[in-house]
């Protein structure tokens, strides 16, 4: 008998929960990076905005999911390029090539927090799902993006689990304000 034979039942279960871990912490660290945390949150509630309003037209579900990225692709674009030259006019110094790079994957938080909406989306699009379900799949997916976003900010900050509650309240007030621009639109 091999090694891999003689595995007991408890060796499988903390196999099984050292991989679980692990993609816990790859999607905490996708949702909450070191480095421009704030993008991601402008990544979500944009996308969600962006869907919010692009729900309101009769459309087909591929219509939204292409049209909610190639929106949040210009969003990160204009947002680096903004930082980009903002950057220029206060060191007074022309751009290089690796500063552009440098701030667009600065930015790149952005399209990160758009990410699992988009992603979302695009799953419910393929199963032809018709294109208000597909928006509303968005939209879920980017008020549970927040909230989670606001949950895991408080949990890492140490907040008391009142306060962490309080928090995830804020995402899901920023979930009716894009419901909000849905109601306002139709």
């Amino acid at each position: 008998m091999g090694h891999r034979d003689e595995m007991t039942a408890s060796d499988q279960s903390v196999k099984r929960e050292g991989r679980a871990h692990r993609i816990v912490e790859w999607v905490v660290s996708w949702i909450q990076p070191e480095v421009n945390p704030q993008a991601v949150i402008y990544g979500i509630v944009i996308v969600g905005s962006v869907v919010a309003a692009e729900s309101v037209q009769p459309s087909s579900g591929w219509r939204d999911v292409i049209a909610t990225t190639v929106v949040l692709l210009v969003y990160w674009l204009v947002h680096a390029y903004a930082a980009i030259m903002g950057e220029r006019f206060g060191a007074a110094e022309p751009i290089s090539f690796k500063a552009v790079q440098a701030t667009m994957a600065h930015e790149w938080g952005i399209m990160r927090g758009a990410s699992l909406p988009i992603l979302v989306m695009a799953m419910t699009a393929l199963l032809n799902w018709s294109a208000i379900r597909v928006a509303e799949a968005g939209m879920v997916a980017a008020v549970v993006s927040l909230t989670l976003v606001t949950i895991l900010g408080g949990i890492r900050a140490g907040m008391r689990p009142a306060s962490i509650m309080l928090q995830g309240l804020v995402g899901v007030m920023f979930g009716v304000f894009i419901a909000l621009i849905r109601a306002v639109l139709a």
